[in-house]
């Protein structure tokens, strides 16, 4: 398996991780200031990006993402989801050369950018720890004495070793 899809992998374990370990009332919880999201919104958005670099055909555009609001609510569903990206990524023959035309809004409209399959993944998985931090920051507000801890959760591995 490619590298950087064990990456992905590895990183998408830990969320199946958590969301094993939560509650429906701390995954939908959006009452936390300044933001009111909910940890079943971060972990939607994830999934979503995921599922549109996935299912593409031509061409990948991000601002098409499914957004499919079952998975703010419902962790039972988000973890089929999240089960089924996992399970592609492992079995993904990775053309690391194959370039594709991806369009996002970098919020001044959507603009085409080129990227390898593999750059894309890179960048997903970085996009995944970032909201992987949120995700953390609402847990301990919703519930400090909750049972999930993993010290690499939201953090890129790369700062963890500047603190050792």
């Amino acid at each position: 398996m490619n590298e950087v899809i064990k990456a992905n992998v590895f990183n998408l374990n830990k969320l199946k991780k958590l969301l094993n370990c939560l509650s429906e009332f701390d995954y939908q919880n959006n009452g936390i200031l300044p933001y009111k999201s909910s940890i079943g919104n971060h972990t939607r958005h994830i999934l979503d990006f995921y599922e549109c670099i996935i299912e593409y055909d031509k061409f990948i555009d991000l601002t098409k993402r499914n957004r499919d609001c079952l998975s703010n609510v419902n962790i039972d569903f988000a973890l089929k989801r999240l089960s089924f990206i996992i399970s592609y990524l492992e079995k993904l023959l990775l053309n690391e050369d194959l370039i594709l035309d991806v369009y996002d809004d970098l919020g001044f409209g959507k603009t085409k950018i080129k990227y390898t399959y593999t750059s894309l993944l890179a960048y997903v998985n970085s996009h995944t720890t970032h909201h992987y931090a949120s995700i953390g920051y609402l847990l301990h507000q919703i519930n400090p004495e909750n049972n999930f801890f993993d010290v690499t959760f939201g953090i890129n591995i790369n700062t963890l070793s500047k603190f050792k």
